[in-house]
C-alpha cells in the first residue's frame, strides 16, 4: 500500500498543531519508518534520511536519491556513496546537509 501525498501532508499539520501548541520550533524525524508515515517516501534500508518538519508547516526531507511526488517542500539530496561503495558516514551528511535548514 501507498502513502497518499494528501494523506501525508494531513499527518504533517496535526504535528504542527502540537508543535504550535506546545511552543516548539519543529520536530526531526529520522526514523524511516515515521519519514515514510510523513512524507511518502521509503528510503531504502542503507541509506539515512530525514524530515525536518518546522512549525509553520514547511516540510524539509533529505534523501540519498532524489524521489519525486512528496509530501515535501524542500528537497535536500546527499551522496551515500564514494566511487560506488556506500560509506559509514551517512547520518552525519544528513545532518551536515540538513544544518543550514535549522534556523539558528
Amino acid at each position: 500500500m501507498k502513502l497518499t501525498a494528501e494523506g501525508c501532508r494531513g499527518r504533517q499539520n496535526k504535528l504542527v498543531a502540537v508543535l504550535q501548541e506546545e511552543n516548539l520550533d519543529g520536530a526531526l524525524i529520522s526514523d524511516r519508518a515515521h519519514v515514510y508515515y510523513f512524507t511518502g517516501w521509503l528510503c531504502h534500508p542503507h541509506h539515512s534520511t530525514a524530515l525536518l518538519l518546522n512549525n509553520q508547516c514547511k516540510a524539509t526531507l533529505v534523501t540519498a536519491k532524489e524521489p519525486e511526488g512528496l509530501a515535501v517542500d524542500e528537497l535536500l539530496h546527499y551522496d551515500p556513496d564514494r566511487l560506488s561503495t556506500m560509506h559509514c558516514h551517512q547520518h552525519e551528511m544528513v545532518a551536515a546537509t540538513l544544518k543550514p535548514a535549522i534556523a539558528a
